[in-house]
């Protein structure tokens, strides 16, 4: 009897302290007003440059260029998508917010984790004896992540491509030619759009690329050089096809565009010629030149360059190195002609003789 007794007392005790929450239930506005209050705490306190920054913490995030595994790369794409989508709807909301377009808070906020990501290259380069030209594993990989989140809201109509161009051009006055290869690998803002529509893309794009070849990757970092020879014979690629690509019929404005790209692949060509008038036949010269005649091997284009292209391309490439700096008359020619045999040449020239040869058949 005495536990019954205890067991009912428990009971009403029980009762009446869920009578009491019932009574002191929260009302409709009170809950209404609690709300407002954490979304004004959150807003106060959000920072759009550190919502990108948390998307490259994410190590599937940041190991999406890299991994082999489809699904692990399915997995991290579906994630950085919906954070991405969460992004675009706060970019617009603080857009409304402050009454300026969406697009250009998207491209500063952009462009702001961009510059943290590349600064730390910058800083590093202080330590190192020498200057780094590129990012390491780490930058590149968060990078990767912010180009993802980026194409993401490029689809979502969030973000400019040709305001985010005109951002980086009045940020950087050479920009980073790898950042450059990854925009296009994303794409985001393509090569041929960016040579289209920059008029002083030769004045960066080329010493970009003499600086890219002159750079040598430290011992180890095999993805390092793996992304700089992707880089070089991407962007060759881009300006053979749009060089040499071209119809007869074709607008004066892609006469243009055709004229320019030619003339700066000229320009890489003559940088490589002056090497190799420098290089000694027993020399093997291996510097940025030798580099930039690996991105010779037809088999690089694939499909992007037709072979038409690709063969009007080494023809005027085999034309300019035979017509470079003539300095003999016909007759010199004749009485020197035993010295030029290959072991006596430039091994920098017959490489380049070697790749500019394989296109042609033997007639």
């Amino acid at each position: 009897m005495s536990f019954s007794s205890e067991s009912l007392a428990q009971k009403r005790t029980l009762s009446s302290l869920l009578a009491g929450r019932v009574v002191k239930r929260p009302k409709q506005e009170d809950g209404q007003r609690l709300h407002e209050a954490a979304i004004q705490l959150l807003e106060q306190n959000q920072n759009i440059c550190s919502l990108f920054k948390e998307l490259g913490q994410n190590p599937d995030q940041c190991n999406t260029f890299w991994c082999q595994n489809e699904e692990q790369k399915q997995a991290a794409f579906k994630e950085t998508s919906v954070a991405a989508s969460l992004l675009g709807c706060e970019l617009r909301r603080q857009a409304a917010q402050l009454g300026v377009p969406v697009t250009a808070l998207s491209v500063k906020t952009m462009l702001a984790r961009l510059n943290e990501i590349t600064e730390e290259t910058d800083e590093k380069q202080e330590e190192e004896d020498g200057r780094r030209e590129m990012l390491t594993s780490s930058q590149t990989a968060q990078l990767c992540a912010l180009l993802q989140s980026s194409r993401e809201l490029l689809t979502q109509g969030v973000l400019c491509p040709k305001l985010l161009w005109q951002e980086l051009r009045r940020d950087q006055k050479l920009p980073r030619l790898e950042v450059v290869y990854y925009l296009h690998f994303y794409n985001i803002l393509t090569l041929k759009y960016i040579v289209e529509s920059d008029e002083g893309v030769r004045s960066w794009l080329v010493p970009q690329l003499k600086l890219m070849c002159g750079w040598k990757p430290p011992q180890g970092e095999v993805e390092t050089k793996h992304v700089q020879q992707e880089v070089l014979s991407t962007v060759i690629g881009v300006l053979v096809k749009t060089g040499f690509d071209q119809s007869r019929d074709a607008a004066a404005a892609d006469r243009k565009l055709s004229v320019l790209c030619c003339s700066m692949l000229d320009e890489m060509l003559i940088w490589l010629l002056e090497a190799a008038d420098k290089c000694l036949p027993v020399q093997s010269c291996e510097g940025g030149a030798q580099l930039w005649i690996q991105t010779f091997d037809s088999s690089l284009y694939g499909v992007s360059v037709s072979p038409e292209a690709l063969q009007s391309f080494f023809t005027h490439s085999l034309t300019q190195t035979l017509t470079y700096n003539p300095q003999l008359t016909v007759s010199d020619a004749i009485t020197l002609q035993n010295k030029w045999i290959f072991a006596r040449s430039s091994r920098l020239l017959t490489s380049l003789f070697q790749k500019l040869a394989v296109v042609f058949s033997a007639e």
